[in-house]
């Protein structure tokens, strides 16, 4: 019995041991199909892993791309940025240039508008002389009429028996023309007077050539000196004459007509000129000294012939003369020509050195040119 008990008890040991041994076989089985799963899955894992690996990689890769595009991206947006700056500073500065180039030309449009009432005035001042002249010589040739009606009843016994002559500077002025332009020189011509025992005839020279204007406005200034002396020279023929030290193709105009009156009233009064004086102006019967042209260009004729005293009319105080003035439009500068009324007397005696006198009529020129003789 006790070795059946003990043969039973083997058995159920070696029975136990075998389960056990089996479980523990069926366990390290177990585990090492759940070891290998899990090396299975581990290497699955690792493969993954790199997979995600090499996708951060490459996701990295890409930012560091798109972080260095969007660096250029700011940076093309800064200098865009700049040149928008610089565009708008441009176009600031065009704007600028455009609203001083209105200006501008605003200005110019003002000035262009002055110089067209100036030529406009010009020309009914140009009319009006024109309408004066023609009275003038209409009123001449009523003197002449008259003189000669007067010589052909009245038998006058002249101041004097004897000839008389006398001369002075009285400035002209030419034109010379050139290719592109016409320049004025003034001219220091000499005007002389003879006084001749006559018939009351006035005669000019004719070399130079005298225009009919000249012609009329000799009449014209005897006339005058007559009617200012209170002396007839009916007795007197009186021939004018002028030269020049430069050829001049023809001499007209009445600028001469102060000048020739003066001449006639020294001769008929007995007086004597002042040296160094020349004058110019025109004359009208009541012994007005009128305005003249070429101011300038006949004082320095005047000058050039050594004189030293300028006598010019009344009305010729205001001076226009012409400064350059620069105008800008846009980039660039342009010089323009304005017109300035300036001092007669200041600018003449400033700029060509010769002393000017403002004469209003015949009996002002008397005093400052002419000495009575005893």
């Amino acid at each position: 019995m006790r070795i059946w008990a003990v043969f039973l008890a083997m058995v159920l040991l070696c029975a136990v041991a075998t389960g056990t041994s089996l479980f523990s076989w069926n366990s390290l089985r177990i585990e090492k199909e759940s070891s290998a799963n899990l090396s299975k899955r581990l290497a699955a894992s690792e493969q993954v892993v790199e997979g995600l690996s090499q996708q951060l990689s490459e996701s990295q890769e890409a930012m560091a791309d798109l972080s260095l595009k969007v660096g250029e991206a700011h940076e093309a947006s800064a200098t865009l940025s700049q040149e928008l700056a610089e565009s708008q500073q441009a176009v600031a500065g065009l704007s600028e240039e455009l609203s001083e180039s209105q200006e501008a030309v605003a200005n110019l449009s003002e000035r262009l508008a002055e110089s067209q009432q100036a030529v406009a005035k010009g020309t009914e001042q140009a009319k009006a002389y024109a309408a004066l002249l023609e009275n003038y010589q209409q009123l001449v040739r009523s003197y002449q009429e008259q003189a000669l009606k007067a010589n052909l009843t009245v038998n006058t016994t002249p101041t004097s028996p004897a000839s008389k002559s006398a001369w002075l500077i009285a400035p002209a002025v030419v034109a010379e023309y050139g290719p592109f332009q016409v320049q004025y020189r003034g001219i220091p011509t000499n005007l002389s007077l003879e006084m001749i025992p006559g018939k009351g005839r006035v005669l000019v020279s004719t070399r130079p050539v005298m225009g009919e204007v000249f012609q009329d406005t000799a009449v014209l200034a005897k006339e005058t000196a007559e009617q200012l002396s209170g002396m007839s020279l009916a007795g007197y023929d009186l021939i004018f004459s002028i030269s020049s030290p430069v050829e001049i193709p023809a001499v007209d105009g009445p600028s001469a007509g102060a000048a020739m009156c003066l001449l006639v009233v020294s001769l008929a009064q007995g007086r004597s000129l002042e040296p160094g004086i020349a004058l110019t102006g025109t004359i009208s019967s009541d012994g007005t000294i009128g305005a003249i042209g070429g101011l300038v260009e006949k004082a320095q004729a005047a000058k050039d012939a050594g004189m030293t005293v300028f006598a010019v009319p009344e009305e010729n105080s205001q001076l226009t003369i012409y400064k350059v003035e620069k105008v800008t439009i846009g980039r660039r500068v342009y010089d323009t020509l304005v017109p300035v009324q300036v001092s007669a007397e200041e600018y003449i005696e400033t700029n060509v050195g010769i002393q000017v006198e403002l004469v209003k009529d015949i009996v002002d020129l008397l005093r400052l040119a002419t000495t009575q003789e005893g």
